[in-house]
């Protein structure tokens, strides 16, 4: 039986599915992006429809339901999403800072 979370779950995928879809259409991501995001987010939805199939790492790692592992897979993944996201602001905030020094000194 289909829970409501998991309910919830496939209407998300299926959003983001078309989120990404739209973003392509707006060329604001290239074929290889799309394809990239599609598989993630198919995955996401198998894995929220058939979460049985990680019994078998419940177990492994000690934890009671399926939703526990994929709630710490997903903090996981989002401390290293904001790290990623923090290394490349800091990067072009170097970039930004060189290049309205370059400019500064342009104009002297």
């Amino acid at each position: 039986m289909v829970s409501t979370i998991q309910i919830v779950g496939i209407l998300f995928g299926v959003f983001m599915l078309y989120v990404t879809y739209l973003k392509f259409r707006k060329n604001e991501f290239t074929v290889k992006e799309m394809i990239g995001w599609f598989l993630v987010w198919i995955s996401f939805m198998l894995l929220t429809l058939f979460s049985y199939t990680l019994d078998y790492f419940i177990r492994k790692m000690s934890l009671s339901r399926p939703i526990d592992l994929l709630t710490v897979l997903g903090i996981l993944f989002l401390i290293a999403l904001s790290f990623y996201n923090y290394t490349n602001i800091k990067r072009l905030q170097l970039k930004m800072e060189d290049m309205v020094r370059k400019i500064a000194l342009e104009k002297k």
